[in-house]
């Protein structure tokens, strides 16, 4: 029979305390730093997320209005300078500050005797120019016609009573010499130291001398009288016929007469000062008996799409560098002249609508809309 085992007890280990002081700590702040971030991670990444609220509207095409604001001058639309094109001395002012004009009205006069004297003297010219163009052109009556054509008949029958006169002389003067030369061979023949031979060869001499005058006489009266028949004859082809060079030059000079008449006119007619367009006169220099000199139109720095005066710069004096025998403001219509930023400019355009508020009257809007703006910045 097999004896039952005995139980011994185990031996006891020892446990070594390994959690404590410096350990202990930082066991603890891990255990810390775990939980946070399970609480982090539950929050974000494994939280689930809230349903999405949707919101609908429906589109609709709007506008969105963008205001720019800026301060200006109300002023007429036009302002022109106006002064005499020529310098002289005034001798009448027929306007005064204030007045309303109309375009085309007399607003002053400069003494104008020097440009009448002028346009007279060129009016005279234009009148001889013409009369001599006329002269030209016109071709003659039949009784000038007829009367140098009687003149060239005179001429040449003159000629032939010349060449038949001289012919008759020499015919007379040759016979006479004939005669004497048979007497001097007759009586110097019976004795040729006789007083009757020398007579006879003194006679023959004398005339043989008048023969000789009276041929060259003669001819110088022949040729005379051709050069009348030429003469005559050449005159009636000029009066019956026009010549092409002497038409042109007589055009030209009535041409050129014509145009000084022309600029002799614009020179008087510059000693009157008209109203170029319709206003207000703003302001007036000059007296009458006073010099004024020639200073043509007026220099006005105009605000872009009008005529009107723009801002005046920080350099300038007075509004708008108006300056002037006359200024005149067209008062029709007025635009308001204004300066903008260039941020707020860039922003404007031709043709937007615009609403003008006034300093004098509060309870006063007036629509409008944008004339131009200025291609250039002005400082002001």
């Amino acid at each position: 029979m097999r004896q039952a085992p005995t139980l011994k007890p185990l031996p006891q280990l020892r446990r070594r305390a390994w959690l404590t002081g410096t350990r202990a700590w930082l066991a603890g702040l891990g255990l810390v730093a775990v939980l946070l971030v399970g609480l982090i991670a539950r929050d974000t990444v494994l939280a689930k997320p809230a349903a999405a609220t949707i919101r609908t509207a429906s589109a609709d095409r709007g506008t969105v209005t963008s205001v720019v604001s800026g301060t200006g001058s109300l002023v007429p639309a036009g302002r022109m300078n106006v002064n005499f094109r020529v310098g002289g001395i005034l001798s009448e002012v027929d306007i005064r500050v204030g007045d309303t004009v109309k375009t085309g009205q007399v607003l002053a006069r400069l003494d104008s005797t020097t440009q009448q004297a002028a346009l007279s003297q060129a009016q005279a010219s234009l009148a001889s120019a013409q009369a001599n163009l006329k002269a030209t052109q016109t071709p003659l009556t039949s009784a000038q016609v007829a009367q140098l054509q009687h003149q060239v008949s005179a001429a040449q029958q003159n000629y032939n009573d010349t060449v038949a006169s001289v012919n008759a002389t020499n015919q007379a003067d040759a016979t006479t010499v004939a005669n004497d030369q048979a007497k001097v061979n007759t009586d110097c023949g019976i004795d040729p130291g006789s007083i009757a031979c020398t007579q006879d060869k003194t006679l023959l001499a004398n005339d043989q001398s008048k023969q000789h005058m009276d041929a060259i006489s003669g001819q110088s009266r022949i040729n005379s009288s051709s050069q009348q028949v030429t003469s005559s004859r050449d005159n009636l082809a000029v009066q019956t016929q026009v010549k092409p060079n002497a038409l042109a030059s007589a055009q030209a000079q009535v041409a050129s007469a014509q145009a000084q008449v022309q600029a002799a006119q614009l020179a008087l007619n510059q000693t009157t000062l008209t109203a170029p367009t319709s206003g207000v006169v703003i302001s007036l220099s000059g007296v009458s008996g006073e010099s004024v000199a020639g200073g043509g139109s007026g220099a006005t720095a105009q605000a872009p799409g009008s005529l009107a005066p723009q801002p005046a710069s920080s350099s300038d004096t007075g509004s708008g560098g108006s300056s002037g025998f006359m200024v005149i403001d067209d008062t029709s219509s007025y635009v308001a002249v204004m300066a903008f930023p260039e941020t707020d400019a860039a922003r404007l355009a031709a043709n937007q609508t615009a609403a003008l508020t006034f300093d004098a009257k509060t309870n006063l809007t007036i629509s409008c809309h944008v004339l131009s703006l200025s291609p250039s910045a002005t400082v002001v």
